[in-house]
């Protein structure tokens, strides 16, 4: 199985398990998919070295990580403008760990909605690891958001140059048919005009020869 190596030491073969495997040894137990008795006979380990690593700080913290993760996310989105003008992450993470502080978040106290996700054996740790991957989760999201906005603003501007345009090419068209439409009626108008100028000089040409024919000598 890959990323279980046999290593040799004084008491005799043993097997290492990879990270990989230890993740989905941890994720097969949580989930009931396989018992410790079955995972020890399948990566050829101690049933008791598998018990251990639902005893691990990775996995006794996780209730607690993601709650506070999933908080800050909304603090966050509430954020969002006042971290964007901040100069770097720097900076932001510094706004963050002093809210976590502030309101006490990783603290076993009453007026802590985590209280009871911290665990028994770790109320009085310092939590300074766990801290600061939710910390980083936090920055993770921001900049998530971030790249979104930068996306959203991009397909923004194209829309408004799109309808910019869009705009311009409406209001030159309106103006070529108004333009049109008057060259059209001055025509019309000169056209009427020369035909009662023609009709006018017809109707005098013609009353000259009726006076002409009609005169007596």
């Amino acid at each position: 199985m890959v990323g279980i190596q046999k290593e040799k030491n004084k008491r005799g073969n043993y097997r290492k398990v990879a990270p990989e495997d230890k993740e989905q040894i941890i994720f097969e137990l949580i989930n009931g998919f396989k018992s410790a008795s079955e995972l020890s006979r399948l990566y050829g380990i101690p049933i008791s070295t598998i018990k251990s690593y639902l005893k691990s700080k990775e996995l006794m913290y996780t209730p607690l990580v993601q709650s506070i993760s999933d908080s800050l996310y909304q603090s966050v989105d509430m954020w969002f403008q006042n971290l964007n003008e901040m100069k770097d992450d720097k900076e932001r993470k510094k706004l963050i760990r002093r809210y976590i502080v502030n309101e006490e978040l990783f603290q076993y106290k009453d007026t802590n909605p985590f209280k009871n996700q911290i665990p028994p054996t770790k109320i009085f740790s310092k939590k300074s690891r766990i801290i600061q991957e939710v910390i980083d989760n936090a920055i993770s999201y921001f900049n998530d958001l971030q790249r979104q906005d930068l996306v959203y603003n991009t397909n923004q501007i194209e829309q408004d140059l799109y309808n910019t345009v869009q705009d311009q090419i409406e209001i030159e068209y309106v103006q070529q048919t108004q333009e049109d439409q008057s060259q059209q009626n001055n025509e019309d108008q000169t056209q009427q005009n020369l035909t009662i100028q023609l009709f006018d000089e017809s109707q005098v040409s013609q009353f000259s020869i009726f006076l002409r024919d009609s005169n007596f000598d």
